[in-house]
């Protein structure tokens, strides 16, 4: 028997505290030269808290949960997708060499989230998953092509 998936957290982000402190000061004294800080402050600023919001999102909750019981995977890699639950019939496709989930068309999803992963080529949807770690998104494929009889690993 299979036992449960999880991924725990993403990769963590290339920003270094001491960038990211260096960056806050130069801002702090732009800020209160210039108008352009002000820019310059909201430029720095937003990446370095949607960094912080995924960063508490996975230390409370893990990344993607693959439950076997229930025949789901529950995304919550992005900011899109917030402990999404997605049965394992709506999944068409485990693209396993670029390491995507391409979705049916009918799958439920949010204006958002259908924004972020529609596909140019046909109706279906493609959950990329840049964030997972490399070693942990090899694992999840191949778990899903063997839970998945139907998936077309490659093209």
């Amino acid at each position: 028997m299979v036992k449960n998936f999880v991924i725990k957290k993403g990769e963590n982000s290339k920003l270094d505290s001491s960038l990211i402190m260096s960056l806050f000061f130069v801002v702090l004294y732009l800020h209160k030269q210039t108008h352009i800080g002000v820019f310059l402050m909201m430029f720095f600023v937003i990446p370095i808290i949607l960094y912080m919001i995924m960063f508490l999102r996975w230390v409370i909750s893990f990344a993607i949960f693959l439950d076997i019981e229930n025949q789901e995977i529950i995304l919550n890699h992005s900011l899109f997708f917030r402990k999404k639950k997605i049965s394992l019939k709506d999944i068409k496709e485990v693209d396993t060499l670029n390491g995507n989930i391409i979705l049916f068309s009918s799958t439920p999803l949010s204006r958002w989230q259908k924004m972020v992963c529609k596909t140019k080529i046909s109706n279906d949807y493609t959950v990329r998953l840049e964030v997972i770690n490399a070693y942990e998104k090899i694992q999840l494929m191949n778990l899903l092509s063997d839970i998945l009889p139907y998936s077309n690993d490659e093209k």
